[in-house]
């Protein structure tokens, strides 16, 4: 069935804008049962850039969840490439965060992040889920404490990293395969807004996630939208190689200029000790 790419920020957006698709994805990435959940207004990030008369904003995903454990705020980004101005603004956005009241919540709420990449890590961590969950240790003992406190909930949370490129094609458990949407290998040649995806299921939640992203194939407006997001991909990639190459010639600048004056330096050195040979035979 043919449906739209979902690495797409508008996709991803309209994908969980059906809050049983959020609820189960969210349900099954935290491997906990969601008992509410509930979508607060999109919010731009602090990332804007302005192409052809046409501003074009990112998008990012914030829902409350109530589970049996309590309530917390989940925070999720979705990014195809990576920049290096992408760290700095996932942390200004989660600063913003943890620095704005929650609504309806007379105490902050525990925050729980969740990034979505298109690119793979650095360090070639050949893992697809990556789960960071923090433990409590005495710091004197190093023994763990099984107590949760408040205070530090509110101060620390735990990160879920899932890099798509490395979403395997062998699925061996229900969170593989409904992840499995995402999997790039799918791309109709020529046109990578669109996924013939085939992988049969009787997952209920992938059934549904397939029939939303399917009828945003229809969706003029979304194709439109996909298509701004490729334009504006493709200026950042110009903006980041001028960048690169305004800095590698600075960076061959000022090794010409340290040459220069460790050359005028040296030649200090000799005149000054020529200059002394000659008073010495005078």
């Amino acid at each position: 069935m043919l449906i739209a790419n979902p690495i797409y920020d508008v996709v991803f957006k309209y994908l969980l804008e059906d809050l049983e698709i959020a609820k189960g994805l969210l349900s099954e990435i935290l491997q906990t049962e969601i008992l509410h959940i509930a979508v607060e207004q999109q919010e731009t990030s602090a990332f804007k850039e302005a192409y052809g008369g046409i501003q074009i904003l990112r998008m990012d995903f914030k829902a409350e969840i109530k589970t049996n454990t309590g309530s917390k705020k989940i925070l999720i980004e979705l990014q195809k490439g990576k920049y290096s101005l992408d760290i700095m603004r996932f942390r200004k956005y989660l600063g913003n965060n943890y620095s704005k009241p929650d609504a309806e919540n007379k105490e902050p709420l525990p925050i729980t992040t969740i990034y979505f990449l298109g690119f793979e890590l650095e360090e070639k961590i050949p893992n697809s889920v990556i789960k960071v969950n923090r433990h409590y240790y005495d710091g004197i003992t190093n023994q763990e404490i099984h107590v949760r406190s408040t205070f530090i909930e509110q101060l620390s949370h735990d990160s879920y990293v899932i890099q798509i490129s490395n979403l395997q094609p062998n699925l061996q458990t229900q969170l593989e395969e409904t992840l499995s949407i995402f999997q790039q290998k799918y791309k109709i040649k020529g046109n990578k807004k669109i996924l013939a995806y085939n992988h049969p299921t009787t997952n209920k939640l992938l059934k549904r996630m397939i029939r939303r992203l399917n009828k945003a194939v229809e969706s003029e407006k979304i194709r439109e939208q996909m298509d701004l997001e490729d334009e504006l991909d493709k200026l950042l990639e110009s903006k980041i190689r001028e960048a690169e190459l305004i800095a590698e010639k600075n960076k061959v600048l000022e090794s010409k200029l340290l040459e220069k004056d460790n050359m005028l330096e040296e030649q200090k050195r000799i005149i000054e000790e020529l200059q002394q040979k000659l008073k010495n035979k005078a």
